[in-house]
Order: structure tokens, then sequence, then C-alpha cells
């Protein structure tokens, strides 16, 4: 997960600590209960690598289940890979994460 660029969107989780966001930027963002996850979830049914968040530059959010136990679940629906949509909702275990749209940049008014 490494570029200067403006977020892409952002994933919600409540970590215990209260709810957190993370910055997707274009690549790739591991999750995980795994030390090596760059999204790191504690909770029961987790595995160390559980799915990865690719985004690409232009935008496209895709989940991609890493070969779970217990797979990667967006709105209810198990899924290998799927196309993220803001609001949609991904169960991980016992975790439940949500995937907002970073908001549209204005341009800053002519003085």
């Amino acid at each position: 997960m490494t570029s200067a660029s403006a977020p892409i969107g952002f994933l919600a989780l409540d970590d215990g600590g209260g709810l957190r966001l993370v910055e997707l930027r274009p690549g790739v963002t591991s999750i995980g209960r795994g030390v090596a996850a760059d999204v790191r979830v504690d909770c029961a049914g987790a595995s160390q690598r559980h799915a990865a968040l690719v985004v690409d530059p232009g935008g496209t959010v895709e989940i991609v289940d890493d070969r779970s136990d217990t797979g990667t679940y967006v709105n209810g629906a198990s899924v290998d890979r799927r196309v993220l949509q803001p609001g949609d909702t991904i169960r991980i275990g016992r975790c439940v994460l949500g995937y907002v749209a970073a908001p549209a940049e204005r341009p800053l008014a002519a003085a």
C-alpha cells in the first residue's frame, strides 16, 4: 500500500478501540490477523491472510478472498472476488467492515 495520491476510499472498522478509517490508495491492501497484514483484524474466524483489497488508479476497489478458512462476505453473500460499491458491508470472520468512497474533490474558487 504505497502511493502519495489522494485516497480512493476508506475501509471503516471498529477494532475495539472505536471506529477507525483506513485510507485506500492504488495498490494491494492485505487484511487478516497476521502481523504482516496491512489491516489487522483481531476477531474469531479471521485467517492470518484472509483477503486483499485491490485498488486500481481509476478508482475501482475489488475485494479478493485469499483462500481463507471461513470465507469473505459482501452484503451477506460469500465471494471469491467482488468489485465494491460505496456502502458495501464486508464480513471477515466475526469482523464487520464497511467500504466508504472518498469525497470528490472540489476545485477552489478563484480569488
